[in-house]
């Protein structure tokens, strides 16, 4: 994402590699942020709403209900989660006696916590939450949103989603294209807790020391394929 927006929307060799990465990942969740950095990338070139509409809409939706890492998988990941929500108390003995960690997956994570704490993750309940609730100590939860919601809350969530878009369209000085890469990074962030390590903490602070002037885009590839055309 940030390596398209220094290359001003251009695929390289890097964003190749980085594509092939990410389908070897067999993640839904990379999947599908993959294919908003698709939808960017279409956009950022030009690309009509018109046609995402009426020619990717029906593909995408023909994709979601015939690829097993999608809707399918999403269906019966959500029913799983939710039998463990109903059991978590007797699942987290089990852990506990067999010397492990109950890992909570993503919808069951959100639904846990918002069980346990509510309103008070509007401004969250404190970095080591996982130590005012006893269960908490044998549980491994797995969604970064209410991860980082049970520890600086909504509001805290916002802020940096805000810093991160503020950064991002310093190269893309587009509100759309912003929007999206909040939304790329929230979709990642659903299925791993990488809204707390430091690489997206950084955004919190690094505003107030880069500025416009001091973005830095490898205008080589952009001119290789202004050549090519």
């Amino acid at each position: 994402m940030v390596n398209l927006a220094q290359n001003r929307f251009v695929i390289d060799k890097k964003s190749k590699w980085f594509v092939a990465a990410i389908i070897t990942t067999l993640s839904t969740t990379s999947y599908l942020a993959l294919l908003i950095i698709v939808l960017m990338y279409y956009r950022a070139n030009g690309g009509k709403f018109s046609k995402i509409i009426f020619i990717g809409g029906p593909m995408m939706v023909a994709l979601a209900f015939n690829l097993p890492f999608l809707f399918d998988k999403i269906t019966k990941m959500y029913v799983h989660d939710m039998n463990d929500v109903d059991n978590i108390q007797f699942l987290s003995e089990y852990y506990l006696e067999n010397g492990g960690e109950l890992p909570l997956n993503r919808f069951s994570s959100a639904v846990y916590l918002w069980e346990l704490f509510g309103i008070h993750l509007l401004w969250g309940v404190s970095n080591p939450y996982q130590d005012t609730v006893t269960i908490l100590k044998n549980v491994n939860i797995s969604n970064g949103i209410i991860d980082f919601c049970a520890k600086f809350g909504v509001m805290g969530l916002s802020y940096l989603l805000y810093c991160f878009g503020k950064f991002y369209n310093l190269y893309v000085k587009s509100a759309e294209l912003t929007f999206y890469s909040v939304i790329i990074l929230l979709t990642l962030s659903f299925g791993e807790p990488i809204l707390i390590l430091p690489i997206s903490l950084i955004f919190l602070f690094v505003n107030y020391y880069v500025n416009e002037e001091d973005m830095v885009y490898d205008d080589r590839v952009y001119e290789e394929q202004l050549q090519l055309n």
